[in-house]
């Protein structure tokens, strides 16, 4: 069975979706078992990750045993960003509040250049 992070639960519990991850947007409860299941068909899904957050080209930010990447139902996985979920989400807060990114409508959070 796949483990969701602990702090996945905790983001869930406050926000159950829509809390944005760079240009990605977090996925509710119902819309990550939807996910999962969409995912199982492609030859890419791999057992044990988890999808958090969704882009515009369908391409999802998941958590898996070897921390938080990108993964692609047409290309797979991506390379790792953070170590796990919760240092991923520690080092988006501390940019947030170093004011090294912005909102931009209908992208997303963006990294100020």
């Amino acid at each position: 069975a796949t483990q969701v992070p602990a702090v996945l639960m905790e983001i869930l519990r406050e926000h159950d979706g829509k809390l944005p991850f760079f240009d990605y947007t977090g996925l509710s409860c119902a819309e990550i078992v939807e996910a999962v299941s969409t995912g199982k068909s492609s030859e890419n899904w791999y057992e044990g990750i988890v999808p958090f957050a969704k882009n515009g080209d369908g391409d999802f930010m998941v958590a898996d045993g070897e921390g938080v990447r990108t993964w692609s139902p047409a290309d797979g996985k991506g390379t790792v960003d953070a170590p796990s979920l919760a240092k991923y989400v520690e080092d988006y807060r501390n940019q947030m509040l170093s004011g090294k990114l912005e909102y931009v409508e209908d992208c997303g959070i963006m990294e100020i250049a």
